[in-house]
């Protein structure tokens, strides 16, 4: 039964973002039948390898005409693609509210503020995982040599643990940093992407192995009518799952990224 509800869920939502939604993160639909405004937010992407075959679904409503109050939602599944009954044994919930600020002629190009990200398993007892967050992050875009670069800086406080995962804020720290490197190998791909992410864990974001890492590659071959792109991801450390966020996994990658 969770299969085939997420299994069509998937579906529903990869069809709903290529009638939808822009293919530029920036750009705004605005259909005025609906007054929405649906942004692209997080990666978007079904990649396998080893370990689980990995899902990730995510988007942002701006909520106020002309204000940067949005709405964001991301949704990580694991799928247990060709072992047992192949099921996702962990599907992580998180939607946030957040207040974005362009800002010109300053040290940075954005901050963000949230008062509540949360994120859940929607499991019970045992495996139940949750925890909510505060964050501001700090965004800036620069130009070096033929790239253009995008950094992120993100300070947070978790709170409202559930007893089954009271290890998490020493796991993720108070911070995380993260680069995109656009234009990376001009002129052999059409376009080409690549992000890098650390979350430094222990009580002063310090100590890498409480952490972890996350390298990822996109790039857009010049195929006609091909919409997705090719994407490639390594990610070593903790905290990858919700129900499994004490282990620690280097696992490799491979598929779409829509």
């Amino acid at each position: 039964m969770r299969l085939s509800l997420c299994a069509k869920l998937i579906f529903l939502t990869f069809i709903f973002y290529e009638a939808n939604c822009p293919a530029s993160p920036t750009a705004l639909n605005t259909d005025p039948k609906d007054g929405l405004s649906f942004f692209r937010y997080n990666e978007n992407y079904f990649i396998t390898g080893k370990e689980q075959t990995k899902i990730q679904l995510s988007f942002k409503i701006q909520m106020i005409s002309d204000w940067g109050f949005f709405l964001g939602y991301t949704q990580l599944m694991f799928w247990d693609i060709g072992v047992g009954n192949s099921h996702f044994s962990d599907v992580n919930y998180n939607p946030e509210i957040f207040y974005n600020w362009h800002i010109d002629n300053w040290s940075f190009k954005e901050i963000n503020l949230s008062p509540i990200e949360h994120k859940s398993d929607g499991e019970y007892l045992a495996n139940a995982r949750s925890w909510n967050r505060a964050y501001i992050s700090l965004v800036n875009e620069f130009s070096f040599l033929h790239l253009n670069v995008l950094t992120e800086s993100k300070f947070f406080y978790i709170y409202e643990l559930d007893d089954t995962n009271s290890e998490v804020q020493r796991k993720l720290g108070y911070f995380e940093f993260g680069m995109n490197f656009e234009n990376l190998l001009p002129g052999i791909f059409y376009r080409n992407e690549l992000s890098i992410k650390i979350v430094p864990g222990g009580v002063f974001s310090l100590q890498q192995n409480e952490g972890h890492q996350e390298v990822a590659f996109k790039m857009k071959l010049q195929i006609p009518r091909l919409n997705p792109s090719i994407y490639m991801q390594v990610f070593n450390g903790t905290d990858e799952s919700l129900l499994y966020y004490t282990r620690t996994a280097t696992s490799y990658r491979i598929g779409l990224a829509f």
